[in-house]
């Protein structure tokens, strides 16, 4: 039981770090859902982030060397599971995480090289009333991340190589490094008019689940929409629901999510996102709950 109780909070967290990572850096291909061969142009003369009566149009902008961003995070997960004939478990989760990324190389194929410092992290888990802080071997430290041969590499500052155990760490929470971000796609693609909603077709939601997955469990995008709530052509907002599944071996997942989209439009940068929901597992016990997350990028 307590396996199973692990598992679902592995494949909670796996969630999560993927909803933060949505938006934030973008590869050097053309967004995936924008038109084939443009990497997202508008044409000349035309400003797509200007709002006007036919809609706002979010540009797909490359990151360039030098740019800069801190993420923080902050995640609650909390959930009720059966240990036994008429007992069960209460489990809370909570955690926060700060990272600094820095563009540090920008050319073609797998030129591209992300400085990442893991400055704060701080993880707790209370267990029917009973709490343990969780210590990762990141904290503090920084690394390179980059492609080569289209496989993920990892070293130190310096160059050096981390622990096993660290680049373990480092390429899952990068695992989508150097690829199309499917849902910066998904919203550069279209025109936005306020107040009306958009649902991502079948097609979409098969490219946001093969792009949001990061390699170690299944990820699958069961529904998606969002309607555009305001915006001034610098910055804009969008009310989010989605249903996500997450799967392993022994596990499925299930969140029913909503919450808030922002972005600053003419960068095309994430600026915060929150989403919140409840959920429910199909291992062992039959844990439910609910999950939230906010991510706030300064850049």
């Amino acid at each position: 039981m307590v396996r199973s109780v692990k598992r679902t909070v592995t494949l909670l967290a796996c969630w999560s770090l993927v909803v933060a990572g949505c938006g934030e850096k973008k590869s050097e291909h053309a967004a995936a859902g924008a038109p084939a061969g443009d990497e997202g142009a508008e044409p000349a003369g035309v400003d797509p982030a200007a709002p006007s009566d036919e809609g706002l149009r979010v540009p797909h902008v490359e990151d360039k060397v030098g740019d800069t961003v801190t993420e923080v995070t902050t995640r609650i997960r909390k959930f009720t599971a059966e240990v036994g004939a008429g007992r069960t478990v209460d489990v809370t989760q909570t955690s926060k995480q700060t990272l600094v990324k820095e563009l540090v190389a920008a050319d073609g194929g797998d030129g591209r090289k992300l400085k990442i410092t893991y400055a704060e992290l701080s993880d707790s888990q209370t267990v029917d009333g009973k709490t343990e802080n969780l210590y990762g071997p990141l904290d503090g430290k920084t690394y390179l991340v980059w492609r080569a041969g289209g496989k993920l590499k990892v070293s130190r500052e310096d160059g050096s190589a981390p622990s096993a155990k660290e680049a373990k760490q480092v390429r899952q929470d990068n695992a989508n490094f150097g690829k199309p971000d499917p849902m910066e796609g998904f919203v550069s693609s279209r025109t936005w008019k306020v107040g009306q909603q958009v649902d991502a077709t079948a097609d979409e939601l098969a490219t946001l689940s093969a792009g949001m997955g990061d390699g170690r469990n299944h990820l699958r995008v069961a529904s998606l929409a969002m309607t555009l709530q305001a915006t001034d052509g610098v910055t804009a907002s969008w009310a989010t629901t989605m249903t996500m599944v997450v799967r392993d071996a022994a596990d499925d997942v299930t969140m029913n999510l909503s919450g808030t989209l922002k972005i600053d439009v003419p960068r095309s940068h994430l600026l915060e996102v929150t989403m919140h929901g409840p959920f429910t597992g199909s291992a062992q016990g039959a844990p439910r709950g609910t999950v939230s997350m906010k991510t706030v990028n300064r850049y």
